[in-house]
């Protein structure tokens, strides 16, 4: 762990390798999805929850020009805080802290990515299921809450355990991402159900 933090490249590297690849398997679980998985499982928006990627997703674009300036924004951001924190010498803990929050979150949101990709491989042949399931956008983001506060608590009890603050960053991260997409289910929710107001109120009979 110390040479990962006292390595600035080697920490970028590992940034850039994580955040690469988890774009790339989201655009392949987004191909599988639409290759035939969504003929039994039916996401409202598609199934890319962050909305600054939606639509590179939802159009299978392997190269995205949101994702690389993302990509390099953060990467840049990451030296230099690397150089104010551990380069000068003034808190290497802070620089574990944040770099852990982005490492072990890319780590939490990589397991999902090997779930539905094993999902999707049997739903797109029809082995093992039948019928089909449809999830409203804001019971999309409420299972994702679930699964962040899962990695949170195991990352809090991993913290208490070995008092690393590069545990420590990535529960913090889980939680805040928890917190984020219940906001954005309950958005989606509320939208939903003035859509459905809205569809009543049209097809209400008028007096007359």
């Amino acid at each position: 762990m110390d040479y990962l933090i006292d390595n600035a490249w080697l920490a970028i590297g590992l940034w850039i390798m994580l955040y690469t690849s988890d774009y790339v398997l989201t655009i392949t679980t987004a191909r599988m999805y639409q290759g035939g998985a969504n003929q039994h499982i039916h996401y409202e928006k598609g199934i890319e929850l962050t909305p600054v990627h939606q639509r590179d997703v939802s159009r299978l674009r392997w190269i995205s020009p949101r994702f690389i300036a993302i990509l390099v924004l953060t990467s840049a951001a990451l030296w230099l805080l690397w150089e104010s924190l551990v380069g000068s010498g003034y808190d290497r803990q802070m620089f574990a802290f944040v770099l852990g929050a982005w490492v072990l979150l890319e780590a939490a949101v990589h397991m999902r990515h090997f779930r539905n990709l094993f999902i999707f491989c049997y739903l797109k042949h029809s082995q093992g299921v039948e019928g089909q399931i449809r999830y409203k956008t804001w019971l999309s983001y409420r299972m994702s809450v679930v699964d962040m506060l899962g990695f949170a608590g195991l990352y809090l009890f991993l913290f208490f355990l070995f008092g690393e603050q590069f545990i420590l960053g990535g529960a913090v991260a889980c939680c805040a991402t928890a917190v984020y997409h219940w906001i954005l289910g309950a958005r989606a929710r509320r939208s939903a159900a003035r859509e459905l107001s809205h569809e009543d109120a049209g097809q209400a009979p008028q007096d007359g």
